[in-house]
């Protein structure tokens, strides 16, 4: 990925990362990973119980999630995906995960909405409007919190 400048941004570790914190039971569903980097790494995780400063830490993995319904797609490799859902799949989880291109109306112009809406009922992935996501215009300060009013175009 690039930053708004166009300086490459690489995730060292991997796309989705557990790092240590408790993540038994957590759902990870209905998510679009996608990456333009070919050979990024998707998953960095703790399988087993794992040593910090000293510190023993419980495992932190995907498989103690409930991992399911997500959809994996890399620009640059169609099978980026593949490898990483058959071993999670051996451990219970992701069962229903694909990897497919979601077909995103413009990401050029970053219109992230999807047309393939089979993968929406499929995944149960929610569309949102991004035009109400972030920091818009007419953001006014008002008694210490910040009040945003909405700007028609």
């Amino acid at each position: 990925s690039r930053t708004p400048e166009g300086v490459r941004v690489v995730q060292q570790r991997a796309y989705l990362l557990f790092t240590g914190a408790p993540v038994k039971g957590s759902k990870v569903q209905g998510n679009l990973f996608v990456s333009k980097e070919a050979g990024q790494t998707i998953l960095y995780e703790h399988q087993k119980p794992w040593r910090r400063g000293g510190s023993l830490r419980a495992p932190s993995a995907l498989s103690s999630c409930k991992a399911n319904r997500n959809l994996y797609f890399n620009t640059e490799d169609k099978l980026w995906a593949d490898e990483f859902l058959q071993e999670q799949r051996k451990r219970g989880v992701e069962k229903e995960s694909i990897v497919l291109d979601p077909k995103f109306v413009d990401p050029e112009k970053d219109d992230f909405r999807i047309k393939a809406e089979f993968v929406i009922q499929k995944l149960g992935v929610e569309q949102i409007d991004v035009r109400e996501a972030g920091v818009r215009k007419g953001i006014q300060k008002s008694g210490g919190t910040t009040r945003q009013e909405r700007t028609t175009n």
